[in-house]
């Protein structure tokens, strides 16, 4: 499993991770120096491929690349965006599985803030994104 620098993830929020044998949508805290999260000990034995830890405003995402054989990470913040024009933040709100969303704590819908940028060629391009509640 990656090792996730936890001054760099918020205090509390969602963990959605891919692993090889599922996923994992659930609540976490940090505290005592690790991440809480319940469902976690279900994927123990298992390779994560990919992580997202956020709440509304913070994510830390962490991907695994293959071609590179190393974790590409990134901590996207709301107050990134204010420095982008409106007109290139796109919000999509996805509904959650319904197996999740009846769980306590767990929202019916996530927020993807989508950020774009025109290219060299007046393109548009999406160059990050960042999930949230």
């Amino acid at each position: 499993m990656h090792n996730i620098p936890l001054h760099l993830i918020p205090p509390q929020g969602l963990i959605l991770a891919y692993f090889s044998n599922g996923i994992l949508f659930d609540t976490y805290t940090v505290s005592e120096g690790r991440i809480h999260c319940q469902g976690l000990s279900r994927f123990a034995d298992d390779t994560m491929t990919e992580c997202h830890l956020f709440n509304r405003d913070t994510e830390y995402r962490a991907i695994f690349s293959q071609a590179q054989g190393q974790w590409i990470t990134a901590t996207l913040d709301k107050s990134q965006e204010q420095l982008i024009h409106p007109d290139l933040l796109y919000t999509q709100t996805v509904l959650v599985k319904k197996e999740y969303a009846t769980r306590n704590g767990l929202p019916t819908q996530l927020h993807i803030i989508n950020r774009y940028q025109y290219s060299a060629h007046d393109t548009l391009q999406l160059t990050n994104y960042r999930i949230s509640y």
